[in-house]
């Protein structure tokens, strides 16, 4: 999972905060970001030495819940199989679909 996130290129704005899972807890690259001005606020696990106050891991898992729903809600809605002959016919018909159920959830939501 590390080798992801040292890949990752982090062109954020100075004072972002990258929420991150409990795989990406890794000082050496939260003190590189945070010297940055960057902040990553992996979950921590029950041993580690950087625990977070209790209402700070409150909001952490309230604001992950939000993105997995999102996540579950845009996997069940996603067909099967998307037939296409090229690459652009493939990049339209993800963008539409995409558009077509943010926007029912937007719907159901409001």
């Amino acid at each position: 999972m590390l080798g992801g996130l040292r890949c990752y290129p982090f062109d954020l704005l100075h004072g972002a905060v990258v929420y991150a899972d409990r795989a990406y807890c890794n000082y050496g690259i939260e003190d590189a970001l945070a010297e940055a001005g960057i902040l990553l606020k992996p979950l921590r696990k029950k041993n580690s030495k950087r625990q977070y106050p209790p209402w700070e891991v409150y909001l952490h898992h309230h604001r992950r819940k939000r993105v997995e729903v999102t996540n579950s809600l845009i996997t069940q809605r996603l067909p099967r199989a998307i037939d296409a002959v090229t690459a652009a016919g493939f990049e339209i018909k993800v963008v539409l679909f995409l558009i077509a159920t943010m926007t029912k959830v937007w719907t159901i939501f409001m």
